[in-house]
């Protein structure tokens, strides 16, 4: 039984280690199709930096066919595609690869591209100013109350001894 288990976890693994070959090998293709295309054209990457409006490493990134430090998926796809409208490259056997590299990762890191965890720092930080702040809400209120309160005891007290002095 446990021979089973572990030639279905190592058959997994062959599978994964297999997707992240053809995924590599896919993004290095885009790259090189990119790369090839703008240099036909001519182009400087600073100049397709101020064209489209997308930075320089990005830009970098695409045509290196290294995709871990693109923005999120859906931005990511956006920039790819207006860059390889601009260079009249094949745009959708680009996409289409692209999205094969992107389903690949997530299946390997079980997690989409793109998206970056929120750190537990920035999640207690919150969870602290969130808690602070209601405690400052209560305390203003109780604040608040009780001097609205205090006034109107004090008008009372003042009319009594006015009615006093009267009589």
């Amino acid at each position: 039984m446990n021979f089973f288990l572990e030639s279905a976890v190592s058959t997994k693994s062959e599978v994964l280690n297999k997707e992240l070959e053809i995924s590599q090998h896919l993004a290095r293709k885009i790259g090189m199709e990119l790369k090839t295309a703008r240099k036909e054209k001519k182009l400087s990457i600073s100049t397709i930096e101020t064209d489209l409006k997308i930075s320089r490493q990005q830009i970098q990134n695409f045509e290196s066919g290294y995709f871990q430090n693109l923005p999120e998926a859906i931005y990511a796809l956006g920039f790819l595609k207006s860059y390889s409208d601009y260079l009249d490259a094949n745009t959708d056997e680009i996409i289409e690869e692209f999205k094969t590299v992107l389903n690949a990762k997530v299946k390997i890191d079980d997690r989409p591209i793109g998206l970056k965890r929120i750190p537990e720092t920035k999640k207690k930080s919150l969870l602290y100013t969130f808690i602070i702040a209601t405690i400052l809400y209560f305390l203003l209120y109780i604040g608040w109350n009780n001097y609205s309160h205090t006034g109107r005891i004090i008008s009372a007290q003042q009319e009594n001894i006015e009615i006093k002095k009267i009589t």
